[in-house]
């Protein structure tokens, strides 16, 4: 901005977790763990890779009901510390508690990918660059509708030239990935880079 270059901050990683832990966004989440539930349900033998699928969500459905319906009391407690509870030891157990419990519906039905407060993992991510490219689309990656919907939109509104994506983390490397193919896909002509701590220990170590 010094320099007379207009800047368009974006923490995408909060952004996407509040996308994410909206109520509309947990019950359509809601609606495919359980979908995917009934269609592994039926299926005579499953693989290795769908029993770890199988396991999540059979452990995730006993509170797939209510959580989409607590989450706004639960954010509400996290968000501001003067008046909502925050101070209160039982109402903020209670509010992590139900965002543990939503980020955990949101790792069953997308298994195996497991997401936490501060974590994102998958068994069978980075393999090679095909599979990174099947990471990033909508079964696989649940910021995909935040990061081509929401990001992308207000993105292409401020008419950007350039992205810069910083990874500060190892576990945010597949995201990362993620974002670039569907910024790539959506925002044809702009150009990408990527850096932060992560990138640059990837290149530290080759």
């Amino acid at each position: 901005r010094s320099h007379g270059i207009s800047v368009v901050p974006v923490d995408a990683n909060v952004e996407a977790y509040e996308w994410l832990l909206r109520k509309a966004s947990l019950e359509k989440t809601v609606r495919r763990l359980r979908r995917r539930f009934s269609n592994l349900d039926r299926k005579a033998s499953l693989s290795h890779a769908q029993q770890l699928v199988y396991a999540g969500l059979v452990a995730a459905l006993p509170a797939a009901g209510d959580t989409p319906a607590r989450i706004e009391k639960a954010l509400a407690v996290l968000r501001d510390p003067a008046d909502s509870g925050f101070f209160d030891p039982g109402q903020y157990d209670e509010a992590v508690a139900t965002v543990e419990t939503a980020l955990g519906l949101i790792s069953a039905a997308y298994g195996p990918m497991s997401l936490g407060f501060s974590s994102y993992r998958t068994p069978f991510a980075l393999l090679n660059p095909d599979e990174i490219k099947r990471d990033a689309g909508p079964d696989r990656n649940p910021f995909y509708e935040y990061f081509s919907g929401e990001l992308c939109r207000r993105l292409a509104a401020e008419r950007v030239s350039l992205i810069g994506i910083s990874v500060a983390f190892a576990s945010q490397l597949q995201p990362a990935y993620g974002l670039a193919h569907i910024l790539r896909q959506q925002l044809p002509g702009v150009h990408i880079t990527v850096g932060g701590p992560a990138v640059t220990q990837l290149f530290a170590r080759s």
